[in-house]
């Protein structure tokens, strides 16, 4: 509930200090708070030692799908400069790139 309560503090507060900001870039720039209610579901699957290793062998499971993605995405821009998987969408910021390498921020 405190979480929720301060989510909502802090984007009426960005609202009204940043008016001219659309509603979207002021949700992005709130939303990392929400992170925080994520504890409460995992507190409650972890809450035995078996319910962490099934838990941490799921994140694992993830993870690993998720660097295959990334090195994927990697290796067809050093071909081609091209942003696969509608990557550019997940960006808020620009597109750079350094030493001949993306960087996504």
């Amino acid at each position: 509930m405190y979480v929720i309560i301060v989510f909502i503090t802090l984007f009426v507060f960005t609202i009204i200090k940043y008016s001219n900001q659309p509603i979207n870039v002021t949700y992005l720039s709130c939303y990392n708070i929400l992170v925080l209610l994520w504890t409460l579901p995992l507190a409650i699957s972890i809450n035995d030692m078996e319910g962490m290793e099934c838990f941490l062998r799921r994140v694992n499971w993830i993870l690993l799908v998720w660097l295959v993605i990334v090195a994927a995405q990697g290796i067809a821009y050093m071909m081609n400069e091209n942003l696969i998987l509608g990557f550019q969408d997940m960006l808020s910021g620009a597109i750079r790139s350094r030493n001949s390498r993306i960087r996504l921020n």
